[in-house]
This record gives structure tokens, sequence and C-alpha cells, in this order.
């Protein structure tokens, strides 16, 4: 993956899907890969500053008795601070990414009033590592059976196995038959686009889906897009929905497709079907 600070107005566009998509993506996945179970959750939106209160007070590097090195912190401090343990923590970690050496600390307290600052972290305050989610692991499958399109489209980060480009075109379908609308169609497939561009793929298929005509999506004759459609007729999810349903079944049967075809493609009664036909003769 390209160095962040070097990417940063490409690398904004990631993480702009990434949070878009967060709720209906990561939120599931870490309760199916690592059981964690939310009954309520809010975003927080406020960055974390990346400067710190002030420096330390002494930083050493000390070459001990069997030759290995480690690092000596010493703070002075002339009064009970109810944050100094966090602060640190916060040092901890700024001067082990900075050193990487194993790190003493010690405050050295000159307050006239008695010591009430703890001096370890509980267990839970402790940082002892990070659990990961390799979605190179993850079911591809998994991915498309959702009815979600922000999870569907997160699957082009799964393993796409030897056939890329099928497997590519096998996500732009389900996308096509969950969307109820062009608009939503659009917007995910052009998240798909951006998100493959993640992948170590070969020069002749980044080729092929920087091809914009790659992601037109004929909504009228598509058939999965027409299955996505009667969905939202179903359900409710959007008005005029019906509308646009009839609008392309009148199209198919102006192609000469069967009313009987057209009934199992949309996955609709044929008396449905039919309903309509009876309408577009009764125009003429």
């Amino acid at each position: 993956m390209p160095n962040k600070s070097n990417q940063a107005p490409r690398f904004n566009v990631y993480d702009r899907i990434f949070k878009e998509n967060s709720d209906a993506v990561f939120l599931p996945l870490l309760e199916s890969h690592l059981g964690i179970r939310a009954k309520s959750f809010k975003a927080l939106k406020d960055k974390i500053s990346k400067t710190i209160e002030r420096e330390m007070d002494m930083l050493y590097e000390l070459v001990q008795e069997d030759g290995e090195k480690m690092l000596l912190h010493i703070e002075f401090q002339t009064r009970n601070d109810p944050s100094m343990l966090y602060r640190m923590a916060e040092y901890h970690g700024l001067a082990f990414a900075k050193y990487r050496l194993p790190i003493r600390h010690v405050l050295m307290y000159l307050g006239s009033s008695g010591l009430r600052m703890r001096s370890e972290l509980t267990a839970t305050e402790r940082f002892e590592g990070f659990d990961v989610i390799n979605f190179q692991e993850l079911d591809r499958e998994e991915f498309l059976r959702s009815s979600v399109p922000e999870v569907v489209v997160m699957s082009s980060l799964a393993d796409l196995g030897t056939e890329e480009i099928r497997a590519i075109e096998q996500i732009k379908a389900r996308l096509a038959s969950i969307c109820i609308t062009k608009s939503d169609l659009d917007k995910y497939t052009t998240q798909l686009r951006i998100l493959l561009k993640l992948r170590n793929l070969s020069s002749e298929i980044l080729k092929i889906i920087n091809d914009m005509s790659f992601f037109d999506v004929n909504v009228e004759d598509d058939p999965y897009y027409q299955k996505g459609v009667e969905r939202g007729l179903e359900q409710g999810e959007e008005r005029g929905v019906k509308k646009n349903f009839t609008i392309v079944v009148q199209k198919m049967l102006a192609k000469g497709l069967t009313p009987e075809w057209i009934a199992s493609t949309l996955d609709v009664s044929l008396e449905e079907v039919l309903q309509i036909q009876r309408s577009m003769q009764k125009g003429h």
C-alpha cells in the first residue's frame, strides 16, 4: 500500500468510503469475528490532538550491565495531577514509537501535600496490542450474499480468487440486484471502482476497470437491477418504484420479450406482467 503521507488526497477518498460504510460493515464484523456486541454506539467526531502538553522533563538512553539498551524517563511533579498517569502513558507511546527501546518511567514527587496520584494503570487501561481482521482472509461469498450495498462493496477487498474480472462482475451484478435507485447504484459502483485501486491487480485488469464504460449499467435492461426494483416495490422502500417497475416491464415488452420470460427474470407473477401488457394494448 502506498505511503499515506505521500498520498493524502487519494487516501482521503478511501477514508471517506470506510467512514461512510462503517456502521453497516465494520460493526457487524466486530460482532461476528471478535465477539464485540454493542447495545448502542455513537461515533466520536472530534480529532485527537497530535501534540502533548509539554515535553518530557528528562529522557536518557542507558546501557545496562548485560549490554542491553533501555530508556529512563524522569518527570518532576510539585502537585497531585489526576491526569499524570495518563500523561505518562502518552509519553511512553510516543517515546517507544520513536526509539523502540524498553522504557522505565520515574516520577520525582516534590509536593508538600500527601501523594494521591496513581502510578499504575488498571488491566482495562493498559494497551496490550490490537485485534486484526484481515479482509484477504474473509469469505467474499458471505459479503455477496448480503442485501446491504455497503457490505457488498467491501467484498472487493476480500480474496477475489484467480478469476478477478469474473469476481468483479459478480459484485457489480449483486449491487445491481439490491440497489433501488440509479443514484444508489452509481454511488456504490463508484465506491467499487475506487476500492479496487487498493488491490494488487495486474496492469491488464487495472486498464479494464479504469475504463469508465466497464462500470456503466443500463438499469432498464439489466435483469439484476430490475429484480431490485421489484424488491423495493414489495418492501415499499421508495416512492415511485411502482412506476419505475412498470416502465421497465413496458420497455422489455416493447423489445419483444415474452411476458413469461419477463416474469421469470424479474421474479414476479405472470399476471402482473400481463396486466401491464394489457394496459399498453389499451393505450394503442
